[in-house]
């Protein structure tokens, strides 16, 4: 999610920006350094404990010995997760041509593999910063799904939003992840017998006649059929999360298939992506 807005904000913003944008991120999702995430969440706590002291300085007495400074339960500090991200391979979806095309960058030329540099070419591409591609997310097989590259808004602006999308019922995506995590107990050679982990399911999640799909555990791991409903009562485009419990496996091959039964009057989904992931407590 992160990453696709910050491809879209690449596209429009100076060299001098996207230098420093490659300065802080390694694959347009992680960070370079673990530490910047903590450095960056605590500045804007303190940016924000700022303001809201400017805001209590600027109302009445009265008013500020009415409010309830009771701090709430702490929601996110309990859990540490561990998450393993997928991209897309747009070397071998054949929109090379497209795709120059729109952006005027050489893709076919600039797109690598996992673990290569990811150059950005005519983006401001520098020697000093390049991205490193994610891992390819594997396509095992697709009926009645294609890939959309870009899309392009109210505004006529084209924007990058690479994913796998599909208008009819019945229609079948199969994908493959690595669901094992060693460090976790039980975990061996070929899979893991403990704990469950989750596959997050990238989509898009909108208005439109948007529809639904159920996934399942084909092979490696196994699962619970999880439905998913792309369409929305708010007029929004956005992009969202749903977690599969999936057990552990070096191949776990994850299957998406579209329902007849829809909240809308159309069955369109798009899949941007999958990662796996697992939460562990935090130790006093």
């Amino acid at each position: 999610m992160v990453s696709d807005l910050i491809i879209n904000w690449l596209l429009r913003q100076k060299e001098a920006l996207q230098v420093l944008v490659k300065s802080l991120f390694r694959d347009l999702v992680h960070l370079r350094r673990e530490q910047l995430g903590p450095l960056w969440v605590s500045d804007l706590i303190i940016n924000w404990l700022l303001r809201q002291e400017e805001t209590l300085q600027a109302m009445p007495p009265a008013e500020v010995s009415t409010l309830n400074y009771t701090m709430p339960a702490a929601r996110f500090l309990k859990k540490w997760t561990q998450q393993r991200c997928y991209g897309l391979n747009l070397r071998d979806t054949n929109t090379d041509a497209e795709l120059s095309k729109v952006t005027g960058v050489d893709w076919k030329a600039h797109l690598k593999g996992a673990g290569e540099t990811f150059n950005f070419g005519a983006l401001g591409e520098t020697d000093r910063q390049r991205f490193t591609a994610l891992p390819t997310l594997k396509v095992v097989s697709l009926t009645g799904w294609g890939v959309q590259m870009f899309y392009k808004n109210s505004k006529g602006e084209g924007k990058m939003k690479p994913g796998f999308v599909t208008k009819t019922p019945g229609a079948v995506l199969e994908v493959e992840v690595d669901s094992l995590f060693p460090e976790l107990q039980g975990g061996g050679p070929g899979y893991g017998t403990a704990p469950q982990v989750e596959a997050m399911i990238k989509y898009t999640r909108s208005y439109d006649g948007w529809g639904k799909v159920q996934v399942t555990c084909t092979s490696g791991c196994t699962c619970s059929p999880t439905d998913i409903d792309a369409s929305s009562t708010e007029q929004t485009s956005l992009l969202t999360l749903a977690p599969v419990a999936v057990t552990q496996h070096r191949q776990c091959r994850l299957k998406l298939t579209v329902l007849n039964e829809t909240s809308s009057d159309g069955h369109r989904f798009k899949l941007s992506s999958v990662s796996v992931q697992y939460q562990e407590e935090l130790k006093d």
